[in-house]
């Protein structure tokens, strides 16, 4: 009874009006806010004060910049996202309607290849019917910032990815149940079939106290800082050797959590993992956990920029960030993603392989040009032509019903603010500051991830200054542009 209590309780935070504001009862949103934030909360990672923007509020870290557009709260357009299995003569088809999370794709898939999901996972199998034989290859495609009203706005460019969820296994309410909904959270919960707060990849990086600095959770490409064993470990380990793990992507955030911990734990195996590193234009890997295959080595993107002169829009195609920004990086990822399914011959046996792939560019255009931008539509339509390729691919490896393809989100992206206006992490800041600490400022510590949702606070100041974090929560709440605010302790306190 408490559990479908709760379950009432966020369908309370999530059931909102045309402007998108929460419904009457104001209490049951604030208790569905905590328990998302508790769901994501890991100790020692996450801040002190943790808050809830406005609907249609966008907060960012300065007023230029690649990021024009920031994700990261609880409502529609950040947490609806589209989960759809395909495998024509493996699983069924249709339209599922129970809600369904990040954490149930990894539990389902090891489902389908007699596995049993490993102890640390949270989620649950979705019970995908399965005919007699295991597929030879399973892919996950994780489509970074993919919101699920994409399918409606343009579907009609995207005919390989609207024929997938047709003829496949839809589920039609799937959303992200933790907060911040980020990069780095949803792939490691996708990977791990955990919550956050069980795998420990709480958000995009941290504030460390040590260092006075804020890091990433996936410093030098490495896995250390995820606490459980993700799909893609069950799946060598239990599998055995024959079973090949394929990982590939863009940013440590992203293709680290897909590729698990490889060698870098006891009894690991070096899977392949290749990640596009736009600073030098080319597939890198951290070669102590993973292997990188020596047939990527050579490739460069810089000359695909390079022997264009002309502007790409309104961007001048310069480095490798630019070009990741545009709808001319899908084809040069899936080049290299084919060349990874030949090399590492996958599909071609009995044994089930395993292929993890994060398409970054629907993230990276969103940042920028925003989801309703003609730049939005150019991407998806060259994503979703990429995908015809690889579907060509598996087809021709592994054969015909022999292979199913797991396609979701990690996180969405808000549309233009109803008002035109941003608003600026520093301007938060110095609200707080103005209010509880005009003279020294040091209250809080220069945290500047802004899709955290997150204050790191200098709890010895406070002290100094008699207040507690219900001061600092109450002040923040204050602002005109925040729904909510929270301590840690009321995170903490949640069961």
């Amino acid at each position: 009874m408490r559990k479908l209590f709760g379950v009432l309780l966020i369908g309370l935070v999530f059931s909102a009006c045309a402007d998108t504001r929460v419904a009457e009862n104001e209490d049951g949103a604030r208790e569905g806010f905590r328990e998302l934030f508790s769901r994501g909360y890991y100790p020692g990672r996450s801040g002190q004060i943790f808050f809830i923007l406005e609907p249609g509020e966008i907060l960012l870290r300065r007023p230029m910049g690649r990021y024009r557009f920031m994700h990261g709260g609880p409502w529609v357009y950040d947490r609806d996202i589209p989960l759809f299995f395909y495998g024509p003569g493996v699983i069924g088809s249709g339209t599922r309607e129970e809600p369904a999370h990040q954490q149930d794709i990894a539990p389902s898939l090891l489902s389908l290849v007699d596995v049993p999901p490993s102890a640390t996972m949270t989620g649950r199998d979705l019970t995908l019917s399965r005919s007699e034989e295991r597929p030879r290859a399973i892919v996950v495609v994780v489509l970074d910032g993919m919101r699920k009203d994409y399918f409606e706005r343009y579907g009609d460019g995207l005919p390989t990815l609207t024929r997938m969820a047709r003829e496949g296994l839809r589920f039609e309410h799937a959303s992200v149940n933790y907060l911040p909904t980020v990069t780095s959270a949803g792939h490691t919960t996708i990977a791990t079939g955990a919550d956050p707060n069980r795998h420990g990849i709480s958000g995009n990086g941290y504030f460390d106290r040590r260092s006075g600095e804020t890091r990433t959770l996936f410093e030098g490409m490495r896995p250390d800082n995820v606490m459980v064993p993700g799909l893609a470990d069950v799946w060598a380990t239990t599998l055995g050797p024959d079973a090949v793990v394929v990982a590939q992507g863009t940013t440590p955030r992203a293709t680290v959590s897909l590729a698990g911990h490889g060698r870098c734990q006891p009894n690991g195996r070096a899977v392949a993992m290749a990640m596009f590193d736009y600073r030098s234009a080319s597939f890198v890997t951290a070669r102590d956990c993973y292997v990188l295959p020596t047939y990527l080595e050579p490739l460069d993107a810089r000359p695909i920029w390079e022997r264009s002169e002309r502007e790409y829009r309104d961007l001048q195609l310069a480095t490798g960030r630019d070009f990741v920004t545009t709808d001319l990086f899908p084809s040069f990822q899936v080049d290299a993603l084919l060349a990874m399914l030949e090399g590492e011959s996958i599909g071609k046996d009995e044994v089930p392989d395993l292929v993890l792939v994060n398409m970054k560019t629907p993230d990276y255009v969103g940042h920028f040009y925003g989801p309703e931008s003609e730049e939005m539509r150019h991407a998806l339509e060259a994503i979703d032509r990429q995908l015809s390729r690889v579907l060509d691919a598996l087809e021709a490896s592994a054969g015909e019903g022999r292979f199913v393809v797991a396609v979701t989100a990690d996180h969405g992206m808000p549309s233009e603010p109803s008002h035109g206006e941003r608003r600026f992490i520093r301007e938060l800041n110095d609200a707080v500051l103005d209010t509880l600490d005009p003279d020294a400022r040091t209250l809080l510590h220069e945290y500047l991830d802004t899709a955290n949702l997150q204050l790191y606070v200098d709890r010895a100041r406070m002290a100094e200054l008699g207040i507690d974090l219900r001061d600092i929560a109450a002040t923040v709440e204050a602002l005109p542009y925040i729904r909510a605010a929270f301590t840690e302790d009321d995170i903490r306190s949640v069961r």
